[in-house]
């Protein structure tokens, strides 16, 4: 029987899938040009892009999710699909449980993490996953037969892979009840791979409660 990923392991897995998707969104975007008359697979691809940011916010609520499993996470949650619900209940179980992103970590004797205000945060997030819903269903029958073209704004999109990147780019991760934290880094040197690095809690963390 194979071993089961540890926490870490699976935190990295899911952000390694993320990579993948947000290069998906970056790679697509290069090919959608404006046009009074996109052709209906410029719609198709745009929906796919909205699509994948989306499901990046699902990932990093479930990656939120490991990271806290050692508090005994409720079944409710446990079996959650409503990402909207789990976003709320996991603020719950620790106000602090998604990624801040943090500066760039310098090796040398003494960690000093300062956390990125002008980042992502937990709401961002949230408001980013309803839009793409929000973009991604043709709503109510009136609407359509309005005839009005559907008007996907990619320069936004962007923005969203944008930033998300940004946020993952380098954070910390600090379980509620737990002696230690977790950096992490998208594109660790020599290969790129995600990188988790487990260590004790530090008094060094700037501007944690800070909002």
């Amino acid at each position: 029987m194979a071993t089961p990923p540890s926490q870490t392991e699976l935190y990295a897995s899911f952000m390694s899938e993320i990579k993948t998707r947000l290069s998906y969104v970056r790679d697509t975007l290069l090919t959608l040009r404006p046009s009074a008359n996109p052709p209906p697979e410029a719609y198709m691809l745009a929906e796919a892009t909205i699509l994948q940011i989306r499901l990046v916010c699902e990932l990093i609520g479930l990656a939120a999710a490991v990271a806290h499993h050692h508090l005994g996470l409720s079944k409710d949650l446990l079996k959650s699909w409503h990402m909207e619900r789990t976003f709320g209940w996991l603020e719950k179980v620790n106000p602090d449980c998604f990624p801040r992103a943090i500066n760039p970590i310098e090796p040398g004797p003494r960690l000093n993490v300062v956390l990125q205000q002008d980042r992502l945060n937990r709401h961002d997030l949230e408001k980013i996953y309803v839009r793409c819903g929000e973009l991604l269903h043709r709503g109510a029958l009136k609407a359509a037969l309005t005839g009005g073209v559907r008007d996907y704004n990619m320069t936004m999109v962007n923005k969203w892979a944008e930033q998300i990147h940004d946020l993952l780019s380098h954070h910390i991760v600090i379980p509620q009840k737990a002696q230690e934290f977790w950096i992490v880094r998208l594109h660790s040197p020599p290969d790129g791979a995600v990188e988790v690095v487990t260590l004790v809690k530090p008094t060094s963390v700037t501007d944690l409660n800070d909002d």
